[in-house]
């Protein structure tokens, strides 16, 4: 898969880190926007909006934390990844802070174009173009005071990838994001077991339509490689 007309930020003080990650991705078919701190960084964000920004850590001035920070103040949507040459940040603690993977510099850049493509599809899925409807049931433990306990639904997905899915709730309370969700896709047409799991809610959608229904974009977390397989399957049948 590319990266065709998928919108990339790479923020780092290095000018040839910069531009070696630049060319790479360019080469993949992203349109990448290039920053050199953390606050051109806003700059370029906010003109922009690209789906994926992967930044450095340390930075003069307004530094990665900060630039996170300030991104999932405007909006929840879209990924970012941390890439660091130092052990003063660790993974955990950069998907606490809302982001989506971290780099350790040196890092192979095959690593970073899986991240990218893993994004790529996770955009699929949630977009209305594909409208697969696909039987799934949830387990959602909501911490926000107006909905804490335990939710348990059934309902659709309406687009599905191997990455994560995006799961329709018409009523329901929803999970914030960064919560975790328990989900079982449910053994139907295209799928002959059920397939369990956990996964993270990464954008929450409120207010919906017919074309854009209200609902949550979840990404899976740690499923096997059989579940990946099974869930390719079904996605190329219910896709046609």
């Amino acid at each position: 898969m590319s990266l065709k007309g998928i919108k990339v930020l790479v923020v780092d003080d290095e000018p040839d880190l910069r531009d070696i990650i630049s060319s790479e991705l360019a080469d993949k078919g992203a349109q990448v926007y290039c920053a050199s701190s953390g606050q051109e960084g806003i700059a370029v964000y906010e003109r922009e909006l690209p789906l994926i920004v992967l930044s450095d850590v340390r930075m003069p001035g307004s530094d990665g934390i900060e630039l996170l920070k300030h991104i999932r103040g405007l909006r929840s949507e879209g990924y970012f990844a941390f890439m660091t040459a130092f052990a003063d940040l660790s993974e955990a603690h950069a998907l606490e802070l809302g982001a989506h993977a971290l780099f350790n510099k040196p890092f192979k850049f095959e690593s970073v174009f899986a991240f990218m493509e893993r994004c790529a599809r996770n955009e699929i899925a949630r977009s209305p173009r594909i409208h697969a409807r696909v039987k799934c049931f949830l387990r959602v433990s909501t911490k926000s005071a107006e909905s804490a306990g335990v939710q348990e639904v059934s309902t659709h997905t309406l687009n599905l990838s191997d990455g994560g899915m995006f799961v329709q709730i018409p009523a329901y309370p929803m999970p914030n994001v960064q919560e975790e969700v328990e989900f079982r896709i449910l053994k139907q047409g295209g799928l002959e077991r059920e397939i369990a799991g956990r996964g993270i809610c990464r954008w929450k959608r409120e207010e919906g339509s017919v074309e854009t229904p209200r609902g949550f974009g979840m990404q899976f977390k740690n499923l096997s490689a059989e579940d990946v397989r099974d869930i390719q399957t079904l996605v190329k049948k219910i896709t046609g």
